[in-house]
């Protein structure tokens, strides 16, 4: 019998080749820790379908949600949490794997701290080096009890597939004004996190160990990079909740210098044509005119591929 502490959320489109080698063995081993678990298809026609079926006809710990119409990035994120029953609920990425022991870890945290979010040290490959790091590097857990610390330190710690969080998130519907911006499910977080800030004492912890790690296949928002990374992040960071002011233009302004520099330019886009013929700039007008300026200076430096 399933319990209603925990359920798994997989959103995914068009990842067969993904899940048909690791979906089983998620489920049996949620199916041993008595968590539930959600697959929700953005209207895949890979085969992805015919696949679910198959797994929901053997086993009763997963559930199956279909859509016929095909949803944005955050519509397929949000809609995929919409049957949760659970006290909290984990969004994991159909490219992302967990560790041995990262469910049992899991479920000790939520039954003995009771915390609003658990953040799961991921390990995120580094490409530059050829080898995986720790997201977070710290050696022992970490406990916040406060949403502004937390958001300072981890605003950039919270990739899809890294946290766990109580379902009052979900139900509350913070999420709503972020749809557009590729992010909504962090600004789902943050939200709820300033609302039980002062609704009630909060509990954040983070995990030292890394129990969750994201396969090296390209992502499925390799196309959109540009228009997320230049217009819908800084949006992003606009639409937050004012209780995070007083660090979040600061960390807007370093997260902007940095994709705009040569590096970011570089590490980021690898290529002029992912750039050229981008016309989002309404938002920041300011940016058309520092990226003419950082191609300019990057041609100088390197021959740019094409």
């Amino acid at each position: 019998m399933l319990d209603k502490l925990l359920t798994i959320v997989i959103p995914t489109r068009n990842r067969y080749h993904l899940l048909s080698e690791y979906l089983e063995s998620l489920i049996v081993e949620c199916q041993k820790e008595r968590v539930s678990l959600i697959v929700s298809d953005n209207n895949s026609n890979d085969g992805t379908g015919d696949l679910l079926d198959e797994l929901r006809s053997k086993y009763q710990n997963l559930t199956v949600i279909s859509h016929e119409k095909l949803l944005s990035i955050d519509e397929s994120m949000i809609a995929s949490a919409c049957s949760v029953t659970s006290e909290y609920f984990y969004w994991l990425g159909d490219d992302d794997r967990l560790k041995d022991g990262a469910l049992v870890y899991v479920k000790n945290v939520l039954v003995n701290k009771c915390p609003n979010l658990l953040l799961l040290n991921m390990e995120i490959f580094d490409e530059k080096h050829g080898v995986y790091k720790k997201m977070v590097k710290i050696d022992h857990d970490r406990s916040y009890d406060n949403a502004l610390s937390f958001f300072c330190d981890n605003v950039f710690n919270l990739p899809f597939g890294s946290f766990v969080i109580h379902s009052d998130s979900y139900r509350t519907q913070f999420f709503k004004r972020y749809i557009g911006t590729s992010h909504a499910y962090s600004g789902l977080v943050f939200d709820y996190l300033s609302w039980a800030q002062k609704e009630e004492k909060l509990s954040l912890v983070v995990s030292s160990q890394a129990y969750v790690y994201s396969k090296r296949v390209e992502k499925s928002w390799v196309e959109s990079k540009p228009l997320i990374m230049l217009y819908e992040i800084p949006k992003w960071f606009d639409l937050l909740d004012p209780y995070y002011s007083i660090c979040s233009a600061r960390i807007k302004r370093r997260y902007i210098r940095r994709v705009m520099g040569v590096r970011g330019l570089f590490q980021n886009f690898g290529s002029l044509k992912q750039i050229v013929g981008f016309d989002q700039f309404e938002y920041f007008p300011f940016l058309q005119k520092l990226i003419v300026k950082s191609l300019k200076k990057a041609i100088l430096c390197v021959k740019y591929p094409y």
